[in-house]
Parts: C-alpha cells; sequence; structure tokens
C-alpha cells in the first residue's frame, strides 16, 4: 500500500506538471478553499479571473482540514489551496490577507455596546466554537495557558453559529472573514490587546512550476484580499 500511494503522488505530480506546461486560455484549475475564503472572496475572485481567462474553468474543493487539502496540492489532486497554516518547506506560499480575530456578540447585549474586550473577559462567557480540531485549535489558540473558556455549543457551520449568537446561545470569538457583518442581529467588539491575526495564503508545491492560468488565479486573489 505505502508503494502504491507513492506511485500515485508521482503520477499526480507527473500530471499536474504536464498541465502545467501546456495549460493555456482553455483547461481547468483545480482550487482548494476553506468555508470564509468560500464565502467571502470567492465570488469576486471568480468574477475577475473569468473576465481574465474565460475560457479556463475553476473546480473547487472545500475542506474544514487545511491539512487534507496541502495533501491533495502534493498529490496533484489540486493546483493550489488557500491555507492558514504553514510553512512547509513542500509548498510556496504566497500571503493573501491577515484575518483579526474578533467577538461576536447578540445585538442587544451588553457586550455589544462595549468598544472592545479582553481575552480574560471573554472567558467569563458563554461560548459557541467549533467541532472540527484543526478549526478549533486556529481559534483556541488566542486563550493562555490557564484560561478556561466556556463553551455551550458547537458547530462547523458559520451562519449557524452566528444564527445561534443572534439569538442568545453565547459569543462568538473568530476570525473576521467569518462573520456576516451585514447582518443587525450581532455587533462585533474588538479584542484589545488584540491577538495575532489568522494568516490566510496560497499555497502550491515548491517542486512545481505553476501554469499561467494558476499564476493568474494568484495574482487575482492577492488583488481581491487586498
Amino acid at each position: 500500500v505505502g508503494h502504491v500511494r507513492g506511485v500515485r503522488r508521482l503520477l499526480g505530480a507527473a500530471q499536474a506538471e504536464l498541465a502545467a506546461i501546456t495549460a493555456g486560455d482553455r483547461g481547468t484549475i483545480r482550487v482548494g478553499t476553506v468555508q470564509s475564503i468560500g464565502t467571502r472572496v470567492l465570488p469576486q475572485l471568480l468574477s475577475r479571473f473569468h473576465e481574465l481567462r474565460p475560457g479556463v474553468a475553476v473546480v473547487l474543493r472545500e475542506s474544514h482540514d487545511v491539512h487534507v487539502l496541502l495533501d491533495a496540492v502534493a498529490d496533484g489532486e489540486l493546483d493550489v489551496t488557500f491555507t492558514e497554516i504553514g510553512p512547509e518547506a513542500r509548498f510556496q506560499y504566497r500571503r493573501m490577507l491577515d484575518d483579526p480575530f474578533v467577538l461576536v456578540a447578540p445585538a442587544g447585549s451588553d457586550v455589544a455596546g462595549l468598544a472592545s474586550v479582553t481575552i480574560g473577559e471573554i472567558t467569563t462567557l458563554p461560548l459557541i466554537g467549533y467541532r472540527d480540531a484543526v478549526c478549533s485549535t486556529v481559534v483556541e489558540q488566542i486563550f493562555q495557558p490557564g484560561d478556561d473558556p466556556r463553551f455551550v455549543f458547537r458547530s462547523d457551520d458559520n451562519p449557524t453559529i452566528q444564527g445561534c449568537v443572534a439569538s442568545g446561545i453565547g459569543y462568538w470569538a473568530t476570525p473576521l472573514l467569518t462573520v456576516d457583518t451585514d447582518d443587525p442581529a450581532v455587533a462585533i467588539v474588538p479584542i484589545e490587546p488584540a491577538p495575532d491575526p489568522r494568516h490566510i495564503a496560497l499555497a502550491w508545491p515548491a517542486n512545481r512550476r505553476p501554469s499561467p492560468a494558476v499564476a493568474e488565479f494568484v495574482d487575482a486573489a492577492a488583488a481581491v484580499c487586498r
């Protein structure tokens, strides 16, 4: 089984390399993405890329686990992926944006009227978190050793979590990009001092030259994220 996996990885890489050589104004690029990017960035990005390369189709693969997406890139199943972790020597990266952490509160709550909250204050609130281990690790790393945040509900669907906040079930510490900022039922409260933001990048194999279409997709993504 180990040998077969190695052969499949080499074949996938060879196929991706051939695609990079022959790609022009037609064809397909395969892109990995996470939920928040799919909601807030991809609509503008796909529209912009279609104007640049109308003959190139973009096939998306979404996962809560960026490790799955990165492995798919390494195996030649994807051409490029958005990621929130790194760096790894097997990939090249291009930084897209820094996504700050915020607290999402019910619009009618006392917390909604605050200018900011501290991490310590957040630990005293009933919180809604993620079930997925990777997503929960990204968020819960903002807490310090010894903190004891209290989670009353967990879900991996951002709209579901935001709906629960709007209903007063709890509060949501999360990267800003995951939030529907036009929702009048919730308030977005900055965290001070601000934790290190989530770093969003695009990654592709270090040993594989991206096709012209993929390179243009990366440039378009950087422009949209700016």
